[in-house]
């Protein structure tokens, strides 16, 4: 009775091997089904990288752009209240373009919000395929507080 036992629980050992496969090693349909979801995942990586570059090439630009703005209005601040860069009206950088794709622009209005203040707006715009290139930074100077 004992060997028939053996015997049965072998079968039974041969039976669950048979329905489960072998853990020898991978099929060939197994290699196919895992090389194609390589090959989708590395084509939608691909084509993520070029959208990659240009939203990194649109942040250089801006912050450059920032930064040229918020150095031209310290240049305006450190002007006397009667410059002729501070009359009223728009005016344009000499230098323009800066660096070659910069182009800087500044507003004055004067008496604006009260008397003895000048609103200064500068604009740096540049060029790029978003409608997001410029930058604005906008200061107030007032007479005597210098």
């Amino acid at each position: 009775m004992r060997i028939m036992t053996r015997g049965n629980r072998t079968l039974k050992k041969a039976r669950k091997r048979d329905l489960h496969g072998s853990n020898h090693g991978f099929t060939l349909v197994e290699m196919m089904v895992a090389l194609v979801l390589f090959g989708v995942g590395m084509m939608a990586l691909a084509q993520s990288l070029p959208r990659g570059l240009s939203v990194r090439d649109q942040a250089r630009r801006m912050t450059v752009a920032s930064s040229m703005a918020q150095e031209g209005v310290e240049r305006l601040r450190n002007l006397p209240f009667n410059h002729a860069d501070l009359a009223d009206g728009i005016h344009a950088d000499p230098d323009n373009p800066v660096e070659g794709a910069y182009s800087r622009r500044w507003a004055i209005q004067v008496d604006t919000p009260v008397t003895d203040m000048k609103r200064v707006t500068m604009t740096v715009t540049f060029l790029t395929d978003s409608a997001d290139s410029q930058a604005v930074v906008t200061t107030m100077i007032a007479r005597g507080l210098r």
